[in-house]
């Protein structure tokens, strides 16, 4: 998915971990909104789909936001109009230095699979009530790098708010308190439910964007040369897959296009 921003990277790779969202398209389409100076055209930055609603998902610096909220309200207004619902994100909605350092290290995992028979052993050991890394380990004789690949494709859920250790705490299924998701981590956020409030305006309101209740300061949870997210780890995993089925074939066929490469070069 392609990304114009750190912040834009960022919050995609959040999305990605959010088990509520069934699919994401980045700047699917150019709307049509009014506007005080006329007519114009808006591209939201992406189109998230849930269970059952739809949204627009526009990603800008609070400092941003704040200078062009009138502008930005005046879009979601016209949005609104058409039945189509406007939502923000700012470096608030990333969440604390845990959530930010255990979406840093998924992020790493994105890209790399577990077979099919492998993931239903694992899950399969994981109780319901849930246990620590280490125990999933002992008990299902999964290596660390399989379970932190099943839970960066929400197979498995862990406490994104506390440090991740093989102490940290997994479940084979959402439960309060486990994982993230979009309701509690964009649309519930207090950007957006300022919005709501200012959306039943008339004219021009000063509340709205809200004052991060904590100082948020942009971290780059990534550092890829590439201008998109993923698939392409720019670190690799703790341990190269050595019993993924799925994976060893994604291997073969990289280091083909990696052969290849280097032979073009050659000839070049």
């Amino acid at each position: 998915m392609e990304w114009e921003s750190k912040l834009e990277r960022n919050i995609l790779l959040t999305l990605f971990l959010c088990y509520d969202v069934h699919a994401l398209y980045t700047q699917p389409y150019r709307l049509p909104v009014f506007k005080v100076q006329g007519h114009r055209t808006y591209t939201p930055d992406v189109y998230v789909v849930r269970p059952s609603t739809q949204c627009l998902l526009e990603i800008k610096p609070h400092e941003l936001l704040q200078r062009k909220a009138d502008e930005y309200l005046q879009i979601a207004r016209s949005l609104q109009a058409q039945s189509l619902r406007l939502e923000f994100a700012t470096e608030a909605e990333i969440g604390g230095d845990h959530r930010r350092r255990n979406v840093a290290l998924l992020q790493r995992y994105l890209g790399h699979e577990v077979a099919a028979d492998r993931t239903s052993e694992v899950i399969q050991a994981t109780p319901i009530d849930g246990c620590t890394v280490e125990d999933l380990m002992c008990g299902s004789g999964a290596e660390e790098y399989e379970i932190l690949c099943l839970i960066a494709h929400r197979r498995l859920f862990l406490d994104m708010e506390v440090p991740y250790s093989r102490l940290s705490i997994l479940v084979s299924q959402p439960r309060p308190g486990f994982g993230i998701t979009y309701e509690a981590t964009f649309a519930a956020s207090r950007c957006n439910a300022a919005l709501e409030d200012a959306l039943l305006e008339s004219g021009p309101v000063g509340k709205w964007p809200p004052t991060p209740q904590a100082p948020v300061r942009p971290i780059d949870m990534v550092r890829s040369g590439f201008d998109f997210v993923g698939g392409f780890p720019d670190a690799p995993a703790r341990a190269q897959p050595r019993s993924a089925g799925g994976n060893q074939q994604a291997q073969r066929r990289r280091a083909d296009a990696i052969g290849s490469r280097h032979a073009q070069e050659d000839v070049q």
